[in-house]
This record gives structure tokens, C-alpha cells and sequence, in this order.
């Protein structure tokens, strides 16, 4: 009966059962918990663009978290990963075709932490700094999957219940955020200043601006929310 289930599985038509690209997982991450934490707080409260804008952010950030102490845990093998593409791809920015998240991933692989190192092989490909332990981007994301992970937790539950007094949930929120703020910029200051940019195509130039921009207005438009929070003594700026 397991042979038959095995070779059920293996059927062209279960295949997704198997495995499915590596960019349907990160889909279902991100939407199921952002769909969740929108659909409960509009039915507590209504519906609220800032709390539905956050909450995504929050969530995407948890994934990244994650993705992070990969970085720092897996930085060898990252090391090595983008050694072997350099050799393979060359050294003017030219990236895996296709990348990490349009490949197909089983379970197995995406509840490992080491697959998702590979992310980082291949962003280093467009900015060194990720397979390089002495650079600022090295540091402060590893930093980052660390300290920022169950704040945005936190953050994310607080914007729809009373988990913590509303001071203390503001404080929570303006440092965890100002933590990314700060870091998006002076990361952005690290890669242009080191001319980073230098020999990379167009393309790889614009996902490094555009994916740490989110960064940027996320946690800006949170340190005002959050900053209310502790001055009106409720979260009602998320109602």
C-alpha cells in the first residue's frame, strides 16, 4: 500500500503534492498570515489601510527574519555558493537562470533553513557585501533576523489587540522600527558609497533599490503610528 501511495504521489497530475517553485511557497507564507491578521482586524474593528499596509509589511519581515539567520548561520556555504556561481556565470552581475524562487522546491527543502542561504548567494552576485563577514549588509541583516523578528510578531498582533498596554506597544514599535529604518539608510549609504553598482546590469541595479525601499516607508509610516499610539494612550490610529 506504501509503493502504491509512493507511486500515487509521483503521478504527473500530484506533482505539486511533491514539489512547487520556491515563489508559491513565499506567496502562501506572505498571504495567508497578512490575509489573516486583515480579515481579523477589520472584523474587530473595520477595516483600516494602515493596519492591512503594516500587517503585510510585518509579515514579509518575518520571512525575511528568517532568511537572515540563515545569512548569518550558513555565511560559508553562502561563501562557497557564490564562488561556484562566479565561476560559472562570470563576475558582471549575471544571475542563475532561473533564480532560487522560480525553482521548484519540495517541502523538505523549504522548512530547511540552509535552502534559503542560496537567497543570499545570489543577492551577493548583485552586492558582495552578503558573502563578505566584515561589511555592514552582512551585519546588520543578520542583526536584523535576531532582533526584529518577534517584535514584528508583536507589532503585528498589537495593531488589532490589546496584547500589551499602548505605551508599551508604541515604544516596542518605534524602536523595532526605527532599528530597520536606520538600516535600510545606511545600507543604501554603504552601497553607493562603495559604488557597489559598478558593473551590474540595469536589472540587478533595480532590485536592489526597489526591494530595500520597502524598508524605507514601511518602517517610517510605523514610527508615526506607532509614535501616536504612545501619545494618544490607544491604537486607535490602526481603527
Amino acid at each position: 500500500c506504501n509503493c502504491v501511495g509512493l507511486n500515487l504521489l509521483q503521478t504527473p497530475k500530484l506533482q505539486f503534492l511533491n514539489a512547487m517553485l520556491c515563489v508559491v511557497y513565499v506567496a502562501l507564507f506572505v498571504a495567508l498570515p497578512t490575509g489573516a491578521l486583515i480579515h481579523l482586524h477589520t472584523q474587530e474593528h473595520g477595516f483600516s489601510g494602515i493596519q492591512a499596509f503594516l500587517a503585510l509589511f510585518e509579515v514579509v519581515n518575518v520571512m525575511i527574519c528568517v532568511w537572515e539567520i540563515a545569512l548569518y548561520k550558513y555565511q560559508a556555504h553562502i561563501q562557497q555558493e557564490v564562488e561556484g556561481f562566479r565561476k560559472k556565470y562570470g563576475t558582471n552581475g549575471r544571475l542563475p537562470s532561473p533564480i532560487i524562487i522560480f525553482q521548484d522546491a519540495s517541502l523538505a527543502q523549504v522548512f530547511s533553513l540552509k535552502y534559503w542561504a542560496t537567497i543570499w548567494s545570489t543577492y551577493a552576485l548583485m552586492d558582495d557585501s552578503y558573502a563578505d563577514t566584515k561589511s555592514w549588509g552582512f551585519w546588520v541583516d543578520s542583526g536584523n533576523g535576531v532582533t526584529t523578528l518577534f517584535p514584528s510578531i508583536l507589532c503585528a498582533v498589537g495593531m488589532t489587540w490589546d496584547i500589551l498596554p499602548s505605551y508599551q506597544l508604541g515604544i516596542v514599535g518605534i524602536v523595532v522600527h526605527y532599528q530597520e529604518l536606520y538600516g535600510a539608510i545606511i545600507y543604501y549609504c554603504a552601497y553607493f558609497y562603495n559604488e557597489r553598482y559598478k558593473g551590474q546590469p540595469a536589472a540587478n541595479r533595480s532590485i536592489v533599490y526597489f526591494s530595500n525601499f520597502f524598508w524605507i516607508i514601511a518602517p517610517a509610516t510605523a514610527i508615526y503610528c506607532f509614535y501616536t499610539v504612545v501619545r494618544d494612550g490607544n491604537a486607535s490610529v490602526f481603527h
